[in-house]
């Protein structure tokens, strides 16, 4: 795929990532995908964080 940025993967990734469930895989590999295909340009959502009370600001 033309355009996209490598996310690199480590050992101790590996080792985390096989005690996630499935599901959880599932959702990672989504937002992984998004990372590869966005690479810096994905951005932050810093307001979501702010609405859900997880920061302040």
């Amino acid at each position: 795929m033309p355009g996209t940025w490598d996310v690199e993967y480590t050992d101790e990734l590996g080792e985390w990532w096989a005690d996630l469930t499935e599901a959880e895989q599932e959702s990672i590999d989504s937002s992984v995908r998004l990372l590869e295909e966005k690479g810096p340009n994905l951005g932050f959502r810093i307001e979501t964080l702010r609405d859900e009370g997880q920061i302040d600001g």
